[in-house]
């Protein structure tokens, strides 16, 4: 939680604000620009990425201790406080590069999600009314763009609690992801068994949970 919580919360924030500003004026040189970047940054593969930046930070620069984990400290602290410090400190790296290969593909249903509702027949009427420009977009448009994404929103907490495998082994992490890597290498059937069910399920109440906030958001929307 405390690794992907806050990549896939910035993630979708700086996603959320680049694609509504980019969804408003389509073809535009900032359009072109950051989309090219978004669409170099979303082939990343994000293992590729940290293990760049693992070796840069790590021994190169030695920004972060190389054995990872979840402490930079040699023996600890009793301190609740600065052990929690230390540990978003050692996981800032891990959510940096999630951050950089995440935000895009947000970015990316934003921006086309705008750019359809944009065009739709309601929106040359809130123009013909006279409404500036900033109200059209952000008080018609972005309210209907917006739901789309909510529902991914929904889908990408569930994997909140599953843990990222790859990550959480690069940095040894301590985490669900970083258990199922061990009970794998271990062949520790049981552990894997119950893992993938617990990951099954934070899925299935993810779905269930999408389908009627989707329904609550849009009223068109009837089950």
């Amino acid at each position: 939680v405390m690794l992907i919580l806050p990549a896939t919360l910035i993630s979708i924030m700086i996603g959320i604000l680049i694609g509504a500003k980019l969804g408003a004026h389509p073809g535009s040189r900032l359009d072109v620009t950051l989309m090219t970047v978004a669409l170099m940054l979303y082939s990343i593969p994000t293992f590729w990425l940290q293990v760049l930046f693992k070796v840069i930070f790590t021994v190169k620069w030695r920004v972060w201790p190389a054995t990872g984990g979840l402490t930079s400290l040699e023996f600890g602290s009793p301190d609740p406080l600065i052990s929690f410090l230390d540990a978003m400190y050692m996981l800032t790296l891990p959510i940096i590069t999630l951050v950089i290969t995440g935000f895009a593909g947000w970015m990316l249903l934003m921006r086309n999600s705008l750019m359809e509702v944009m065009g739709e027949d309601y929106i040359l009427t809130a123009r013909a009314k006279g409404l500036d420009e900033a109200t059209v977009l952000y008080r018609h448009a972005f309210r209907n763009a917006i739901l789309p994404v909510v529902t991914g929103v929904i889908l990408s907490i569930a994997f909140v609690w599953t843990g990222a495998v790859i990550t959480e082994a690069i940095f040894v992490i301590p985490g669900i992801g970083y258990l199922l890597f061990q009970a794998i290498l271990q062949l520790d059937y049981p552990l894997c068994e119950a893992t993938f069910y617990f990951i099954a399920l934070t899925t299935i109440i993810a779905n269930i949970i999408a389908d009627i906030s989707y329904a609550l958001l849009d009223p068109r929307v009837k089950y």
